[in-house]
């Protein structure tokens, strides 16, 4: 049983906002965002003509939308009291039946987990990067530049990638290697640590395992799915230390990797040639349990 909309007049900019964690929005669809739900920003109020229709249907593969949300449409877009009896029941049938059961994370598919080889991964490339792009929004210039980074780092020794699948759909991945002097990333921030702390340095990189990339969808962030992706791959790892860098800002990624008991190594770091900061982190493995 599903509740489907007629949604033409909301804006499909507005559907792909959301909140972020992980370093967690609903793509663009024709299904509202609790935003457009709620009528807030111009351009996204669901009008009553645009709502031709509120039943319980068989439109294929619709997004979940909250029932308050619904409900808000529902009470703003009619007032007849007869109309809104009808909703409210089919409301009610639809809460009871969209109550999420096992399997379930929030009331989303709880997404496969899937490890891939080098070999594998790069069939994933265009797909990873589409989530790349959604939970970085990089300028449009810089897109081939990381792809290429992405598949170069493929070319490492000791690579693993985890993806998470919903549906088949690439919701979130990450990957990673054995850190080793030669790769660009080891050596700057061997550099770094020889500066700034020398006595560990050899301590959190002699044997290291580097985790190079990990990004989420923003509408499936903030369901522990980053948390999930990042244990997994680390789990049963032989390294002694697992390292990695991120802007150095308060965040929910950040949060992420201190609960999982990263530490501060490098703060205020800026790779050759950037403008911005970041924090060198890491971790002795196993990771601290949750």
């Amino acid at each position: 049983m599903r509740l489907g909309f007629s949604t033409a007049s909301v804006d499909d900019a507005a559907a792909d906002r959301g909140e972020a964690d992980d370093d967690g929005r609903p793509a663009a669809s024709t299904w509202p965002s609790d935003a457009a739900a709620r009528g807030d920003g111009e351009g996204t109020t669901l009008r009553r003509s645009s709502l031709a229709w509120l039943a319980v249907s068989d439109c294929p593969d619709p997004h979940p939308v909250s029932t308050i949300a619904a409900q808000a449409v529902a009470a703003q877009a009619f007032r007849t009291d007869g109309i809104l009896n009808c909703i409210t029941t089919k409301l009610s049938v639809f809460r009871r039946e969209r109550a999420a059961p096992a399997g379930k994370l929030g009331g989303v598919t709880e997404p496969e987990l899937r490890q891939l080889d080098e070999s594998e991964f790069r069939r994933y490339l265009d797909a990873a990067m589409a989530v790349y792009t959604a939970a970085m929004r990089p300028p449009v210039d810089q897109l081939s530049g990381r792809r290429a980074i992405l598949e170069r780092h493929t070319t490492h020794p000791g690579f693993s990638a985890l993806l998470a699948l919903v549906d088949e759909r690439l919701v979130g991945f990450c990957y990673g290697f054995p850190g080793r002097p030669g790769q660009w990333w080891h050596d700057v921030v061997s550099n770094g640590l020889a500066t700034s702390m020398p006595d560990e340095a050899d301590n959190w990189l002699g044997d290291s395992f580097e985790l190079a990339e990990i990004h989420v969808l923003p509408e499936y962030q903030g369901r522990g799915i980053g948390r999930e992706l990042m244990t997994s791959l680390c789990e049963g790892r032989t390294e002694q230390t697992v390292v990695l860098s991120t802007a150095d800002v308060e965040s929910p990624a950040r949060r992420l990797y201190r609960s999982l008991g990263f530490v501060d190594l490098i703060t205020a770091f800026r790779f050759p040639g950037g403008i911005e900061d970041y924090a060198v982190m890491g971790s002795r493995l196993p990771l601290k349990p949750r």
